[in-house]
């Protein structure tokens, strides 16, 4: 399981809110790194940042922008730091994932926010305001 959080360590709102968002982050980590282990750390560690680092009620009530925000953060952390490691990524035209990997981190965040999660331009712009 991709994120599991014990009942008896978190308030049941927070791991009810998990349950229902973890297929999500991930898709959405997935999406922006193409890396399967990166996508299942950072959304771990996006649902570890709404716990400790905010008021995590607040994400229950209100809708999942603020998520996506910590998810693109991360991304944008680890993007810049696999590019120091490794150098630029070469990466090929053959897939529409591949083409997607391609764009730059901007442009990527955009385009899987506008059309795969059908998030408004407004709600894009909130997201992408700490870029």
């Amino acid at each position: 399981m991709l994120f599991s959080v014990r009942k008896n360590n978190y308030p049941q709102s927070f791991v009810d809110y998990v349950n229902v968002h973890k297929d999500q982050v991930y898709q959405l980590s997935y999406m922006l790194t193409g890396n399967s282990r990166a996508a299942e750390e950072i959304s771990t560690e996006a649902f570890l940042r709404a716990y400790t680092q905010t008021n995590y009620k607040r994400y229950i009530t209100k809708n999942h922008t603020q998520l996506y925000r910590i998810v693109v953060d991360l991304v944008t952390d680890y993007l810049a730091e696999r590019k120091t490691e490794t150098g630029k990524k070469k990466v090929g035209k053959d897939t529409l994932e591949d083409s997607l990997i391609a764009l730059p981190i901007r442009e990527r965040v955009k385009v899987v926010l506008k059309y795969i999660f059908e998030l408004q331009s407004r709600d894009i712009e909130a997201i992408l305001e700490s870029m």
